[in-house]
């Protein structure tokens, strides 16, 4: 039973990867400077004005553009494999990993802007250009994810998330330093990473019966953490203290690092057995 993905080549997974995720990646990293921009310039309502004058565009473009594919049919019952899925475990492992991650995220992203003029002292003019450069080391992260998940997918992910965990622990100990700008430089490109990379992983481990709850699974576990994460970020501090988050955050990284590294490990055992 072939367990590669049709859409492109195996040599070519993580670059497809990373476009297709890239989307999500450049919203969230971009949205937050464009919107504290332009809620400084004008006022919060512009913000969501022109949140929902894009919306109302590309759902047009949408209905327009988007073609219309008629689903596979389904396999019969007789030619359905039977027992259980050895990437079941490795799957469950990504999404457990998938939900700590972006608990860990919003814990702290949300609070970014509190952050930055609280703990660290920046003066709100910068607030904005700052957070656009966290964007631009995001979309460094996207565009370095494809190549380093074709070679190097498991080693790269693992370190990203170490990194993530370095640049959390900056934050926390050290905001009011010159090194807050290495940390968010960091945590930027670790976001734009860290999708590519996981998907990559978890499309070489699941089989064609378990692909789509993969993808799928993980996506439902992570906007779970991104309901989570922000109201844990509040409880341990908040925008009264920013940092009490970004610990928070870093300890969430690190166990959705541990998760990693046991789904890697226990599924790429099972795909060499």
């Amino acid at each position: 039973m072939s367990t590669r993905p049709r859409c492109w080549p195996p040599s070519h997974l993580g670059r497809g990867l990373a476009l297709v995720t890239a989307g999500g990646t450049v919203a969230t990293l971009a949205g937050l400077p464009a919107g504290t921009l332009i809620a400084q310039l004008l006022s919060w309502r512009w913000a969501f004005g022109a949140l929902a004058a894009v919306a109302l565009v590309l759902a047009v473009i949408i209905l327009i553009r988007l073609p219309r594919r008629v689903p596979e049919p389904a396999l019969l019952r007789a030619d359905r494999p039977r027992g259980a899925d050895a990437s079941l475990v490795p799957i469950l492992l990504f999404a457990a990993a998938s939900l700590v991650f972006a608990l860990g995220q919003f814990a702290t992203f949300t609070y970014v802007r509190p952050l930055l003029e609280v703990s660290a002292g920046v003066p709100e003019a910068q607030v904005p250009l700052l957070l656009f450069a966290y964007g631009a080391a995001g979309l460094a992260g996207v565009a370095v994810a494809g190549p380093l998940a074709d070679h190097w997918p498991r080693a790269s992910l693992v370190i990203i998330l170490a990194g993530l965990v370095a640049a959390f622990g900056i934050l926390t100990l050290a905001a009011d330093t010159p090194l807050v700008y290495v940390a968010l430089a960091g945590w930027g490109f670790a976001i734009g990473a860290f999708f590519p990379l996981q998907s990559s992983l978890l499309m070489r481990i699941a089989t064609d019966r378990t692909r789509t709850l993969a993808s799928a699974g993980t996506v439902v576990t992570f906007n779970v953490g991104i309901a989570v994460g922000p109201w844990l970020g509040d409880l341990v501090g908040g925008a009264a203290q920013p940092t009490a988050a970004t610990a928070l955050s870093g300890g969430a990284v690190l166990v959705s690092l541990l998760l990693v590294v046991a789904a890697v490990v226990r599924g790429f055992r099972r795909s060499d057995a």
